[in-house]
């Protein structure tokens, strides 16, 4: 998100955060988990069960993935 990271939640976070709409921040963020994902070293084993319920995320609604 171009931020320093300090572990402050402070104003220039906050202002950062509020500069996104909501749905272009969802998406950013979709996107970074989705690349964490697939750099765990667990992933061969685990990714598509991982994959499968960050895919339920969607941006407006919430899916239960079983």
């Amino acid at each position: 998100m171009g931020l320093k990271v300090d572990g402050i939640v402070g104003n220039v976070t906050i202002n950062k955060i509020n500069s996104y709409n909501g749905k272009e921040l969802f998406i950013k963020l979709w996107h970074l988990r989705e690349n964490f994902i697939k750099t765990r070293a667990q992933y061969p084993i685990y990714g598509k069960g991982w994959l499968r319920r960050l895919n339920g995320i969607q941006y407006g609604k919430l899916v239960n993935v079983k």
